[in-house]
């Protein structure tokens, strides 16, 4: 074997890519159907992306699965597409997304791959909305008036269980408070009896309890998008409209529901649905 590595967004990927060109060329051939012939005509007019995707000894024309579903019930409505490459290697680090060469390229863990291949191998997700534009004549498929789009998308991306949103929620509480309250706990017992009387020491409580907060409303954004207890989990925040990574504003506006968690917690064990997620109008689901 032979293993090259690439450091991307800080993260390193270790790949091999004679081995998984060879798993392309002996198992996986192009799809014919018409949703993926779309998808892998877009990939061909997209040098720059091609280019990238050889890097790793990827085949756009094979993928393992390209999952995709029509926004609207309508021939001229936009298509989401996800193609999936299995990449025989790993990735050091976190999962992550980048934007670039106009669409989404997701790097995901725990990939499987059939036959007879043994080893490790990662996902890498090439998504995005793209017109039809194959010259034959659009197949719509069979969607009842009224559908949301967000059932669509439950259909394709598994949605997260209340338990384990439940469980990532206390590890990322924990992470937050802990060492503020071990900071503030240590600060009461060691500080003079006039420390403690003073404005000054008021005002370094008064932060720690800001800072708490702030930790917790903004621990969706600051790593890379996802929280320590949703990365636990796998869970991942997105816009229930489009199923596209949910904004930094979203992500905020969702967390700052931060005095309801227990009527927030019975609401989510209810209706697998938090009221931050109802307000910002984001979805958790578990890729």
């Amino acid at each position: 074997m032979s293993y090259q590595s690439i450091d991307i967004n800080s993260d390193n990927i270790i790949f091999d890519k004679e081995k998984t060109k060879e798993y392309r060329t002996d198992f996986n051939k192009p799809c014919s159907c018409q949703d993926c012939r779309n998808f892998y005509k877009h990939i061909e007019n997209n040098s720059e992306l091609i280019d990238f995707l050889s890097i790793f000894g990827i085949d756009y024309t094979c993928t393992e699965e390209v999952f995709s579903w029509d926004w609207e019930n309508d021939k001229d409505s936009l298509i989401h597409h996800e193609g999936y490459y299995g990449v025989f290697g790993k990735i050091d680090g976190e999962e992550f997304d980048i934007e670039k060469y106009g669409v989404n390229i997701s790097f995901q863990k725990g990939a499987s791959v059939p036959c007879d291949r043994t080893g490790e191998f990662f996902w890498i997700c090439v998504s995005g909305d793209f017109p039809y534009i194959l010259e034959e004549e659009r197949e719509m498929p069979p969607c009842p008036a009224g559908e949301k789009i967000s059932n669509k998308i439950n259909g394709v991306v598994n949605t997260s269980s209340p338990l384990e949103r439940i469980i990532a929620w206390i590890i990322d509480w924990y992470i937050s408070c802990v060492p503020c309250l071990l900071l503030a706990f240590t600060l009461r017992f060691t500080a003079s009896a006039t420390m403690r009387q003073s404005i000054t020491f008021i005002w370094i409580l008064l932060l720690l309890i800001l800072a708490i907060f702030a930790s917790f409303v903004l621990r969706d954004v600051i790593f890379k998008g996802r929280s320590i207890g949703k990365r636990i989990f796998g869970l991942h925040i997105t816009d229930k409209s489009t199923g596209n990574p949910a904004s930094v504003g979203q992500r905020i506006i969702r967390n700052l529901f931060l005095f309801v968690y227990p009527l927030d917690g019975i609401i989510l064990l209810s209706e697998n649905e938090s009221i931050g997620d109802k307000v910002a109008k984001t979805a958790v689901v578990k890729k």
